[in-house]
């Protein structure tokens, strides 16, 4: 019987230790999910400044595409002009 009170002993101070443990634990969650979620902004963010810059690239390739055409037709007025 000596020995139940050494075993709820040795138990109590692993409770007293672990507890500590635990709420580094949750803290180090906590972190992990605060920088998750920072992230996931972030990301947002990266979106929607590439989904803009993709717009104006679309924009640029039709008014390139439309002054090509027009150059086109200048070239073909010139060949004839010069014949």
């Amino acid at each position: 019987m000596a020995r139940r009170p050494a075993l709820l002993a040795a138990l109590a101070v692993t409770l007293v230790l672990a507890a500590p443990a635990a709420g580094d634990n949750s803290s180090k969650m906590a972190g992990l999910q605060a920088r998750i979620e920072a992230a996931r902004q972030h990301e947002a963010a990266l979106k929607a400044q590439i989904s803009d810059v993709t717009s104006q690239i679309r924009t640029l390739e039709g008014k390139v595409g439309d002054v090509a055409q027009k150059l086109s037709v200048l070239e073909r007025d010139l060949e004839l002009t010069f014949e």
